[in-house]
Order: C-alpha cells, then sequence, then structure tokens
C-alpha cells in the first residue's frame, strides 16, 4: 500500500474514534492520531527451530497442518489458558517458520516496509570476546541477513538494538560493539543519524552510571548511542552519555497507569531541554501469564494501540519504537499470524498514515 492509502485509512479510523465514544482513559489523550516522525519495531534474532519449540514445548502437535492455536485466551487477549503443558505461547503461524529458512527475514522486511515501517531495531548480542567473528553466533549471522536483505529490499533502516538483558560486564559490552562497528560499519540498511550507525543501549537503565559512562567513552566517537532509560534513571549525568533516549516500556498500561502519558511526556521534555533526541516507546497491549506469571494490558481490538499512540505524542516524538515486531512469549508482537491476524499491523499502518 502506498502513502496516500495509509492516509485514507488513517482519516477513516480517526473519524470512527470520533463517533464511537471514549472511556476516561482513552479521553486523557486529546492530541490528534497524526505524527510525521518515523516508527521503527524492535525486531528479535532469536526465532531459530530450538526457540520455537523451548517455548512451545513437547506437548505440542508439530506435524499438524495447519498449527493449532497453543492457547486461548478472552476477547481483550488476557487471561490466558494454554492447551498444552509447558507452552508458554499464545499465537503462533500457520506453519513455523525459523529466521535460519532463506526468506524468512526478508519476508518480515518486507510486509513490515507494506505497512509502512521505517526500519527494525534489531535486537542483538555478540559473545563478548574480542575474537569473535560472524559465525561466532547465530544472532549475528541473521544480524548479516536482515541487513542483506534491507538492502535487498530497499528503503528500509536498521538500527541495532544491543541486548543487554543477561547484564553481561562493560567490558563485554564495549567487545561486542567493537566487532559490530568493524564488521557492518559499510551496511547500507544501518542508519545513521549525524553521520554515525544507530546503537540502542537495550537495558541500559539496568547499569550504573559508572559502567555507562565507560562503554560511552569507548563507542560514542564512532557510533550513535540512544539510551534506554527511564522516568527514574534519566539523569542529568546520563542524558550527558548518550546522543539520544529511549524507553522500552512494554508494560506501559493506559488503562490501570493514565499518568503514564505525564510521565512519557516529561521524560520527552527533559530529552529535547537537554538537546538531544527522544524516541517514544508504543505498545499493542501486554501478556507474559504464560511466560513467567506476568501481568496482562488487553489489546481490545486496536484501542489499547491507538490510546499509547495518542498519549504518548504529547511527548513530541522524534521516532517511535514499536515494542515489538515478534516478541511473541510476551504477547506484545504485531507480525501476522494466526490469533491476531494482520489486525494490528493494520491499526498501525493507519496510525502512520494519519501524518500530515
Amino acid at each position: 500500500m502506498n502513502k496516500t492509502i495509509y492516509r485514507i485509512m488513517g482519516i477513516i479510523v480517526t473519524f470512527a474514534l470520533t463517533m464511537g465514544g471514549f472511556t476516561k482513559v482513552q479521553a486523557t489523550s486529546r492530541q490528534p492520531a497524526a505524527s510525521d516522525a518515523p516508527v521503527y519495531a524492535y525486531y528479535y534474532l532469536w526465532w531459530s527451530a530450538k526457540h520455537w519449540k523451548d517455548k512451545l514445548g513437547p506437548n505440542y502437535p508439530y506435524n499438524t497442518s495447519p498449527l493449532p492455536l497453543p492457547a486461548q485466551t478472552g476477547p481483550g487477549g488476557c487471561q490466558a489458558v494454554s492447551n498444552y503443558a509447558r507452552n508458554q505461547l499464545l499465537d503462533v503461524p500457520t506453519k513455523l517458520v525459523n529466521q535460519d529458512q532463506p526468506g524468512a527475514i526478508e519476508a518480515d522486511i518486507r510486509t513490515a516496509k507494506d505497512a509502512g515501517i521505517t526500519g527494525f531495531w534489531l535486537n542483538w548480542s555478540g559473545d563478548g570476546t574480542t575474537s569473535q567473528t560472524r559465525t561466532s553466533v547465530t544472532y549475528t549471522r541473521r544480524l548479516a541477513e536482515a541487513f542483506a536483505a534491507s538492502t535487498r529490499v530497499g528503503d528500509f533502516k536498521n538500527w541495532v538494538s544491543y541486548k543487554a538483558a543477561s547484564m553481561p560486564p562493560p567490558r563485554a559490552i564495549i567487545n561486542d560493539l567493537n566487532f559490530l562497528y568493524n564488521s557492518f560499519k559499510n551496511e547500507a540498511s544501518w542508519e545513521r543519524i549525524d553521520g554515525k550507525p544507530v546503537v540502542t543501549f537495550t537495558g541500559s537503565r539496568k547499569y550504573s552510571d559508572a559502567a555507562v559512562l565507560k562503554i560511552s567513552q569507548a563507542v560514542r566517537d564512532r557510533m550513535y548511542l540512544v539510551g534506554d532509560e527511564s522516568q527514574n534513571t534519566l539523569t542529568t549525568a546520563r542524558l550527558r552519555m548518550f546522543d539520544a533516549i529511549t524507553y522500552y516500556w512494554s508494560t506501559q498500561d493506559p488503562y490501570g497507569n493514565p499518568h503514564s502519558f505525564d510521565q512519557i511526556k516529561e521524560m520527552g521534555d527533559k530529552v529535547h531541554a537537554a538537546g538531544k533526541r527522544w524516541y517514544a516507546p508504543l505498545n499493542p497491549g501486554y501478556n507474559s501469564s504464560l511466560l513467567d506469571g506476568g501481568t496482562c494490558i488487553p489489546r481490545r481490538n486496536g484501542e489499547t494501540l491507538r490510546t499509547v499512540w495518542n498519549g504518548n505524542l504529547a511527548s513530541n516524538p522524534d521516532g517511535w519504537g514499536f515494542i515489538s515486531w515478534n516478541e511473541i512469549a510476551e504477547n506484545t508482537h504485531i507480525k501476522p499470524m494466526q490469533k491476531w491476524g494482520n489486525r494490528y499491523l493494520d491499526v498501525l499502518s493507519s496510525l502512520i498514515g494519519s501524518a500530515p
């Protein structure tokens, strides 16, 4: 679809929302559903055949065609009940496709680009050593394919989202980022800001000031470093360590925490006051109850996504970090599969298309 179609869809959706009546939470967001800032989506590189089986468990009927849904939920996406013991997922495609299969990553890129998404934030980490190569870890092989596929597709620009979930020490992070730069600095589809390839230090808020400063001083001469900070960790000192700021807030809840919009605006204002760029989070809902017994934020047929977009728009983002394309276990994914189909990708497309 082209930009004109997106705009028409955006007008239709906005009109429908205006005529349909809002809850109190929805009405707190009075910004128009329009933003010409680029929209990126977090893209996870861990979907191997083994990872699918680790998440679906040993009791899932893998040989069934089409594959059955692994769990049931209420209409809003909560009240999850697994259909198979040891399963952690709510959604699957009709046939399991892993990212090591030829064309799998490229198919995701084409689908995302057609929806108006600017690029992926490719979640990656290396092995932490100075001797690693492109074959040291499977993530690196998939990262290389994502860059190559984006170039083949054209006009799709990616960031690298450095994966620090396992809390590697600063020296390992620096080794990884040095390897990343030296191996991929010439990739045309790795987006550059101010002439530097962009890396988000995802999880930076979990590290001390001393650790972040060490990493920042080691790589910012040649990388555009984006911090992942929260309202509580976004200090003046932290702002000096990064070129821009985002917040991986997958559990932003517009219903349970209607003040979240004020919290995001406060962050955006603080970042802009420091002369830095701000990338606001965006999510369609959340449900990790089968994964870790966590909470659920209902999707509500796109209402949640529209509400978070409109509310966070008040922070005047320079761009958006959509959570996520394929974090399926936490049910923030927008990748079209069986349970949700294209519904949430279509809603996001309409919001992107409503930009002037």
